[in-house]
């Protein structure tokens, strides 16, 4: 099976309105100390493997989190627009990828514009007996 963070990440990489914006910004997991803004930041937070009276149905459910860091408000709303279209809706030979819910807040810890994304992935393979 294709790992679903080469998906996430080749779908980011490949969208030209979100490498306008970020350049070569996109990281998995922690972003660095020493960084430009505007980022992105995806993570897996959930995996819900589906499973039946005989086992495995073959499907697992995950839940990838997207952050956009940005220093201004506008720019954080362009990153998030253009990681949308980059990724929701999406489909590949084993992955379906949706936008479940996003939140645009202003972090006062960081003194950053925060749009954070959560995405649903679906994966659907045989199962074998």
């Amino acid at each position: 099976m294709v790992d679903p963070d080469d998906v996430l990440r080749s779908l980011l990489v490949s969208a030209t309105a979100v490498t306008a914006l970020v350049g070569d910004r996109i990281y998995a997991d922690i972003m660095p100390t020493t960084v430009r803004y505007p980022l992105v930041v995806y993570t897996q937070p959930n995996v819900s493997p589906e499973r039946t009276l005989r086992g495995g149905a073959g499907a697992d459910h995950l839940t990838y989190q997207v952050d956009i860091w940005a220093l201004l408000p506008e720019s954080g709303r362009q990153v998030g627009r253009a990681v949308r279209d980059a990724l929701d809706g999406q489909r590949s030979a084993q992955w379906f990828v949706a936008l479940s819910r996003q939140q645009i807040s202003f972090d006062d810890g960081y003194g950053l514009y925060h749009v954070m994304q959560e995405y649903a992935m679906s994966a659907e393979s045989v199962a074998t007996e």
